[in-house]
């Protein structure tokens, strides 16, 4: 800031060297005198800002005119000598020098263009202003636009920015070519490099392509000599050499149908992505394969187009241990932790299963349409199909981010909460198990809710289950020490199928027969759980008055023999038992969520998957072993890593997993290949639960008191709701196997549920109907949108064209639309998520 007077609280000012602004004014040399009054003001505002000395002697003040003649006269004959041999220059060398130039604008014109070596890969889009470089232990992003260099690296989880320094001699362009020529650590590290020479070498041929020798170097360093070939019509680059190394990189021009570039910038710089406006940031982006063929010259030399993918995200976890998850889980080794923002999961999804199709030689399904996706994301997420109302507003809404807009809404919701309380306590509590004397299992749905609601992390939540005390009347997390009738064995086969993905039932009696677990491993894990509160005898049943508490008591034994069994950790770690150390079952907690836990994290995130595609990466979800190794480890452990970093908060693996490529396929593809759901090209069609049958019916019929608009499910003190459960619940398996029988397809059609959904004075939805400014066909087409979430098709039309003509009212109409509405919620399409 220059002022006109001297502040006078200012402290004397220090001599600080300023050399920009000296460069700056030696570089006045060579302009005309400037008048006495302004070098004087010059020399005054210096001095205030306590620079004055670093004003040119020739520029000051006090030189006389007649040295300053003199001194100017020498400059502009110094000029003239200069210019001439430039002159010179210009003619003799100008043609080749202008090559480089042309070079430059050809690039600039082509688009993206990339160089692969056996020690980098690097991406340049100079018209964008764009440079991307990856090694073997880094990535960096040069973005001339903001002017900043991004810089990731294997071995820190931060991203590290600086600001790109701009040089005085080279231009921003010529140091982003050469960046890309040479690497971006040179033009980062020394920003003034000059081009020294430059020349024309002698073709090989007659070939109408043409090479130069250049020459950077700013007298600091070795210099950079490079061997360029181009094309003497276009002047395209057509290779390039690196003369210190004798190297030859490959040279690619992509096409504008790829995506190399974005998906790397995407992948490792989200942030810069967003703010180029690279396109959507929340959702997947897809990969595109090459469809254009090789560039080719003027001479007749080609450029190859690069016709494959590489995965995007090389600092994965070493795949070293993705090979050790192919073996027994004894032996499988701690999570890798990665971090990673939600862009680059969603990428790292995409990319990890778009390299497996490719390997498999499989065309992915086309994606979902909008109907087909917002039926499946809302059964996913929060157990049942929107409502008229909301599909109307999503179809609506014209925004490019409303699917994720959408599945933000879902996640924050209650009924998502409810949900997946339920779902996650089909797998703790068993099957047949009556536990209606303990508050029924609603009571464990609602706890586990609660504690969904008060954001706690599935870590805390599993804590919290394996500690619970208490009297067993209290019902909540004891529901699972009452569903196991507190049988040592019995807990410990089930915290190990939940918690840990592991059956390890079949060492109960004896070594495991496939896996590496031993019968000792199984009642090690027992005797974790040997010193809960209960009567010595063997319990047929148990009772609310019994207590939930830890004592010093309590052992168990080996089979058939007497030997007592001491209390053990999975991985071999024995539990330190005396009494100044917290309980056994605090321990066996404390190590189940540890992060460095080899499967805790894993298991989770397979079952989660397992809740959004009906099968998980490893099939059975609690089978981990060496029978169904990990259909993908790579994806397991991108999972997990995510799990661990948001310490067990769900949310984050939900939304990055419904918002991948993957989960937005069809399940529908133009043919058949049952590889295709195998490895999640295609959506799997997946049954609904007995809780989601009730609930989709509720929500079609308007049922329970709720408007179209504003709707959340009432699952919990819902007496009707739970008679519903106890017919029509079936035998759990997978979800992607109908299991049903005649007993649950009586319930269907003849049931009190279906009865109230079709009723005229029960359904809100059939009274909503009797509206008069709707036509017959609005009214055909809310039915369908209720309950299968979509449209009519053509074909359906002309059927219910005939079974309910327009000019149909009274009666009739509502006779009729009853009946549309029965056939629709006992459809096969109603039952299925697909």
């Amino acid at each position: 800031m220059i002022m006109s007077e001297p502040p006078t609280d200012m402290p004397d000012p220090l001599p600080v060297e300023d050399h920009e602004l000296e460069q700056w004014l030696q570089d006045a040399y060579a302009a005309p005198p400037l008048p006495p009054s302004i070098l004087r003001r010059l020399h005054t505002e210096l001095s205030h800002e306590g620079q004055a000395a670093i004003l040119p002697q020739a520029l000051s003040p006090v030189s006389s005119p007649k040295s300053l003649w003199t001194r100017q006269t020498l400059r502009w004959f110094a000029a003239a000598s200069v210019l001439a041999v430039v002159t010179l220059t210009f003619f003799w060398r100008g043609e080749s020098r202008s090559a480089w130039a042309a070079m430059v604008d050809a690039l600039e014109r082509r688009g993206i263009v990339q160089l692969t070596s056996p020690h980098a890969e690097r991406w340049l889009a100079l018209k964008d202003g764009l440079l991307g470089e990856r090694t073997a232990d880094s990535m960096r992003l040069v973005d001339l636009h903001r002017q900043i260099v991004l810089e990731r690296t294997s071995t820190s989880s931060g991203l590290r920015q600086s600001f790109w320094k701009t040089s005085a001699v080279t231009s921003d362009r010529d140091r982003l070519v050469l960046g890309f020529l040479v690497g971006t650590a040179t033009t980062i590290q020394h920003p003034d490099l000059k081009l020294t020479r430059w020349e024309m070498e002698s073709a090989a041929d007659s070939s109408a392509s043409e090479r130069f020798s250049c020459v950077w170097e700013d007298g600091t360093e070795a210099p950079v000599e490079l061997l360029l070939g181009l094309d003497a019509e276009s002047h395209m680059l057509l290779d390039v050499q690196l003369e210190q190394t004798a190297m030859t990189p490959l040279l690619q021009y992509l096409t504008e149908s790829q995506t190399d570039l974005l998906q790397f910038i995407i992948t490792n710089f989200p942030d810069a992505a967003r703010e180029r406006e690279l396109g959507p940031m929340t959702a997947s982006v897809p990969i595109v394969l090459a469809q254009a063929g090789p560039v080719t010259a003027s001479n007749g030399a080609t450029v190859a187009a690069r016709p494959e993918l590489s995965l995007p995200p090389k600092w994965l976890p070493d795949p070293i241990a993705f090979h050790r998850l192919s073996g027994p889980p004894a032996q499988w080794p701690p999570v890798t932790v990665v971090p990673r923002s939600q862009a680059e999961l969603v990428a790292t999804i995409d990319a990890i299963l778009t390299q497996h199709w490719q390997d498999e030689a499989l065309e992915p399904a086309p994606l979902a349409d909008d109907e087909e996706l917002l039926r499946r994301v809302y059964l996913d997420l929060v157990g049942r199909t929107p409502t008229v109302y909301e599909i109307r507003t999503y179809l609506a809404d014209q925004s490019a981010d409303r699917y994720e807009q959408r599945v933000e809404q879902l996640l924050n919701s209650a009924d998502h909460r409810s949900h997946l309380a339920t779902v996650w306590r089909t797998f703790l509590i068993p099957d047949g198990v009556d536990l209606t004397a303990f508050g029924g299992v609603e009571a464990f749905d609602r706890w586990l809710a609660d504690r969904l609601t008060q954001k706690r992390s599935y870590s805390q939540i599993v804590d919290e289950l394996l500690q619970a005390e208490g009297r067993l009347s209290r019902s909540g997390p004891l529901l699972f020490y009452s569903a196991t009738k507190l049988n040592p064995d019995e807990l410990a086969a089930r915290t190990a199928r939940v918690f840990l993905g592991v059956r390890l039932e079949c060492a109960q009696c004896h070594d495991h027969p496939f896996e590496p677990w031993t019968q000792q491993d199984f009642w090690g894990l027992a005797a974790c759980f040997a010193q809960i509160s209960r009567p010595q005898t063997t319990l047929q049943a148990v009772s609310t008055v019994m207590q939930v508490r830890d004592v010093n008591r309590g052992e168990v034994k080996l089979p058939l023999v007497e030997t007592v069994v001491a209390p053990q950790l999975l991985d071999g770690t024995s539990i330190d038992d005396t009494d100044k150390t917290p309980s056994r079952r605090a321990q066996l907690a404390a190590w189940i969520t540890r992060p460095d836990n080899p499967y805790f994290a894993r298991a989770t995130a397979n079952r989660i998957w397992d809740l959004l595609f009906g099968q998980g990466l490893v099939n059975p979800v609690d089978d981990f072993g060496t029978q169904h190794p990990p259909r993908s480890p790579e994806l397991l452990e991108a999972m997990a890593s995510k799990l661990i970093e948001d310490h067990y908060q769900w949310k984050n693996l939900f939304q990055a997993i419904t918002l991948s490529r993957a989960y937005r396929l069809s399940s529908a593809a133009p043919t058949a290949d049952d590889r295709r759901s195998m490895w999640f090209a295609q959506m799997p069609v997946k049954a609904l639960s007995a809780e989601q049958m009730y609930d989709c019916i509720t929500v079609a019929a308007l049922l329970d008191n709720n408007s179209d608009s504003a709707f959340q499910l009432n699952r919990f003190d819902n007496v009707p709701r739970e008679q519903f459960l106890q017919e029509f619940r079936t035998v759990s398996g997978r979800r992607t196997e109908y299991q049903g029988g005649i007993p649950q397809a009586l319930t269907l059609m003849n049931g009190t549920l279906i009865a109230n959904a079709t009723g005229l004075s029960s359904s809100g939805l059939l009274k909503s109907l009797e509206a008069p400014f709707f036509t017959n066909r609005q009214r055909i087409e809310v039915l369908y949108l209720a309950t299968l979430s979509r449209r009519p098709r053509d074909a359906e039309w002309e059927h219910l064209a005939a079974f309910l003509p327009e000019d149909a009212r009274g009666a009739e109409l509502q006779e009729g639309l009853a009946d549309i509405l029965w056939a629709l919620l006992n459809s096969a399409e109603f039952t299925l998520n697909h």
